[in-house]
């Protein structure tokens, strides 16, 4: 792994997104609501075709008083990615661990949170959620929210 690569945004190609599960569930109004939204990711990778998947959980509750409501979503979405210089991004120590460089990881977090972001809003439509918006997230904060699998 080179110790700081640089990211040529055209050696990343997504090829495959896909929506694993969507659940919306909501009978109250949202107005007056405050809304408590998490994000955790998971990775996998496959070094010999040199693709990465990035799995985002999205979970977006209805706060009211500061009390739980049964307004709710969760969305789990993988982006599947092709990188052309992909040996670049990773070293494989003496225990035979991958490790990725992080600012390569907080790339891709990045641009898979920003897609999802798009995709959630669109899937709020016509929903008694319809209008929230996801906010903008550090991607390198986003590094710790990595769901251990």
């Amino acid at each position: 792994m080179d110790k700081n690569p640089k990211i040529i945004s055209e050696n990343f190609h997504l090829f495959h997104l896909q929506i694993i599960e969507s659940n919306i569930a909501s009978s109250s109004k949202i107005e007056d609501l405050n809304f408590k939204i998490d994000v955790a990711h998971t990775t996998m990778h496959n070094i010999d075709q040199k693709r990465i998947k990035i799995g985002l959980m999205v979970s977006i509750l209805g706060l009211k008083d500061n009390k739980e409501t049964d307004v709710k979503a969760f969305f789990n979405i993988d982006f599947h990615y092709i990188i052309d210089d992909f040996e670049k991004f990773y070293e494989i120590n003496k225990k035979e661990h991958l490790t990725f460089n992080g600012t390569f990881i907080a790339v891709l977090l990045g641009i898979s949170y920003s897609t999802a972001r798009g995709i959630i809003y669109e899937r709020l439509n016509d929903t008694s959620l319809e209008g929230v918006i996801l906010p903008i997230v550090s991607p390198s904060k986003m590094l710790e929210t990595r769901k251990q699998t």
